[in-house]
């Protein structure tokens, strides 16, 4: 339990407080569960200025689960905290579930269109463009991740999120670093930090022939 002590200062009515919500964590034990997840939160020490929070999840998450995890972080009344923590605390939990248990999504259609390609939603079409292939906005068991990755002057979509758009194949290094973008100081088509867009959730393969064109947002 969470006492709140009074200080000198400022009346509790009159105080302003920043309140974390974890959850009782009544939703344990379930199958996906190894152990209890797990609360950090302290300071940073003298050299950085921040406030630690996290949820560490012990558990097992296999290919098409999702990890929901909600929290609230809460600024009131120190007069009301005592109150509003309490009332929260049901709602603060976490689960796995099947991709797509909660919502459709919406449908992602990708076009391409000479050195271009595009997106649109829902059954819009884009005009004067060639279709390439069909995802959704939400993942399911059946979909991957899309991703259009951009390095300099270099560019790729792919399944892949470690995939090095200047040689387009997979970092293949112990240690990945993706975000160095291949920097080279002799060849700045390859040099600055990666960039990574989400394009939806799409068969795999099935947008392969978009390769290395480059994505226009307005191009539909």
């Amino acid at each position: 339990s969470v006492a709140y002590r009074d200080k000198n200062g400022l009346p509790w009515n009159e105080q302003n407080a920043l309140t974390f919500v974890h959850g009782k964590g009544s939703e344990y034990r379930q199958d996906w569960h190894r152990a209890k997840s797990r609360i950090r939160y302290g300071t940073t020490g003298p050299l950085r200025d921040g406030t630690v929070f996290t949820t560490n999840f012990i558990g097992t998450l296999n290919n098409g689960e999702v990890y929901f995890s909600r929290k609230f972080l809460v600024s009131d009344l120190l007069s009301n905290m005592e109150t509003v923590g309490p009332e929260l605390s049901d709602d603060a939990y976490e689960e796995v579930y099947t991709a797509g248990n909660y919502g459709d999504g919406e449908i992602i259609n990708l076009w391409t269109s000479g050195i271009l390609f595009g997106a649109t939603v829902g059954t819009e079409e884009c005009r004067d463009a060639t279709f390439v292939c069909k995802g959704n906005s939400a993942p399911s068991e059946n979909l991957i991740p899309l991703f259009y990755i951009t390095c300099g002057t270099n560019k790729i979509i792919t399944h892949d999120p470690y995939t090095d758009p200047y040689l387009g194949t997979a970092i293949n290094e112990e240690f990945k670093r993706p975000y160095k973008c291949q920097l080279d100081p002799n060849d700045l088509t390859r040099s600055g930090r990666a960039n990574w867009k989400l394009l939806g959730f799409f068969p795999g393969g099935t947008c392969s022939s978009i390769g290395s064109l480059e994505y226009l947002s307005d191009l539909c």
